[in-house]
């Protein structure tokens, strides 16, 4: 019989969570003391603005495939035209929960940016 054994090498998972855990340690011992109370500040900002772009994104496609859906609905396949309308709604309402408030439209500053909140 010609048996043949495979010997497999153990994967280097326990090095990178070794790594992983190192890196997390450093970082609350260096960047904590120095920086530490405006890290919220800093990550509030980065995902406001990757929230932002992603409602301004569904907001514009989904005013795409609501059109398309209109005029595939009369003029081509109501069936097509049905989803592509149901396609625009949704991407629609994941824009208004993406956006900020008076980002885009009626009630927008004009500049794109959002109106300033103040204090209510």
């Amino acid at each position: 019989m010609n048996d043949v054994i495979i010997i497999e090498k153990k994967s280097g998972s326990s090095k990178y969570t070794f790594l992983l855990f190192l890196g997390i340690i450093l970082f609350i011992a260096l960047y904590f003391p120095l920086m530490g109370q405006s890290l919220r500040y800093d990550f509030g900002r980065v995902f406001s603005y990757i929230f932002d772009k992603a409602g301004t994104a569904c907001l514009y496609f989904g005013v795409i495939f609501l059109l398309l859906g209109v005029l595939s609905f009369f003029f081509k396949s109501p069936l097509r035209g049905f989803w592509l309308i149901l396609l625009g709604i949704v991407m629609l309402s994941f824009a208004s929960y993406f956006l900020y408030p008076s980002t885009i439209g009626a009630g927008s500053s004009g500049t794109g940016k959002p109106a300033p909140k103040g204090y209510h």
